[in-house]
């Protein structure tokens, strides 16, 4: 390596990662129970989730432009 490359000073921006709402917190933020968030799942009412291992997720960026998207006009 030479001595110009190692002296470099690399900047790399923060990864900033959203957070993940479970069954329960999304169910919070959508003023329902955890059941209604899982019939709606099961209906295809709801953005995509993300799996992790057996357990699902959902984006919050998601979820947030999905309830955008509810809005009456």
């Amino acid at each position: 390596m030479t001595a110009a490359v190692a002296d470099a000073a690399v900047e790399v921006a923060p990864l900033t990662v959203a957070p993940l709402y479970t069954t329960s917190t999304l169910a919070d933020r959508l003023a329902v129970t955890p059941n209604v968030i899982r019939q709606m799942l099961h209906r295809g009412q709801l953005p995509p989730v993300v799996r992790i291992g057996r357990r699902i997720r959902w984006d919050a960026n998601d979820i947030e432009a999905w309830i955008a998207t509810q809005k009456e006009k």
